[in-house]
């Protein structure tokens, strides 16, 4: 499937055009995000801050201050090199998705690769947090269009009583006052299931960008994702967890995509 990651669209795209063009990749769909940051609060968004005077000891929650003074008191954080990271990521990465559920790990020599394509061919920036002189945490990090993408973001779960992540995100709040940052953002909210991070970030005083979500979806396609809606139970023994994932994924985006079209929106968050 077909996901743009370039400047956020004001309208929609060019469906004409989105068709030619996911025909010519060959791809199974085409999904992307406009009317960035409308008034309207839609299913779809992301997770932003692009607040530069936001501080720890601003933020409402005592709790929340309480986590990041502990934070910055424990631990150190940084930029850090790929060598870095493909040296001493490996054991953060296995004990980090030790408390994930129905998730396998790469093996390490994957795990490097994946580093290794992301530092060079996509200019990923690492971002390492220690404690004591040991790697506990890291980030890769990408900054595009005036924005700092957070992709991928492990802690060792025997350092939680140091609270990385809070230091860590607080860290990537210091880019907002770099040249050329005017948001931080952890993505869009996940198409297939929920996670902890939405209601870390939102205390640490970030904010939901609603959005729209554009999907393009070939007749093919269409056809079959109309069949599997019918069948579901059947299709795990049928198809790899892989395609399987993905047929789950455009049934839901297809369903949010419809919801955010303007004048289709019937919710309202509080």
């Amino acid at each position: 499937m077909l996901i743009y990651n370039g400047p956020y669209f004001k309208d929609n795209l060019n469906l004409k055009q989105v068709k030619k063009y996911t025909k010519q990749r060959n791809a199974k769909a085409a999904m992307w995000t406009y009317d960035y940051d409308c008034e309207e609060q839609t299913s779809w968004y992301h997770l932003i801050c692009d607040d530069p005077t936001l501080e720890a000891e601003n933020n409402p929650r005592k709790k929340t201050r309480y986590y990041i003074r502990r934070s910055l008191k424990s631990c150190v954080v940084h930029e850090i090199t790929c060598q870095d990271l493909l040296e001493h990521g490996y054991d953060v990465y296995v004990k980090a998705s030790s408390r994930y559920r129905n998730f396998t790990p790469n093996s390490e020599g994957d795990f490097k690769q994946e580093i290794s394509n992301a530092c060079q061919e996509r200019n990923g920036q690492p971002i390492g947090v220690f404690v004591n002189g040991k790697l506990i945490a890291y980030a890769m990090v990408y900054l595009k269009y005036k924005s700092l993408k957070i992709a991928t973001a492990f802690f060792d779960p025997d350092y939680s009583k140091s609270y990385p992540m809070y230091g860590l995100y607080y860290y990537f709040q210091s880019y907002l006052k770099k040249e050329n940052c005017v948001e931080v953002t952890n993505g869009a909210r996940p198409l297939l299931h929920e996670t902890n991070i939405e209601e870390f970030l939102l205390r640490l005083g970030w904010r939901k960008a609603y959005a729209r979500l554009g999907l393009y979806v070939p007749k093919s396609v269409e056809i079959l994702l109309s069949g599997v809606r019918f069948t579901w139970p059947l299709w795990k023994y049928i198809v790899p967890n892989k395609q399987l994932h993905l047929m789950r994924a455009l049934l839901e985006a297809k369903k949010i995509a419809k919801m955010t079209r303007p004048g289709q929106n019937r919710s309202r968050e509080k």
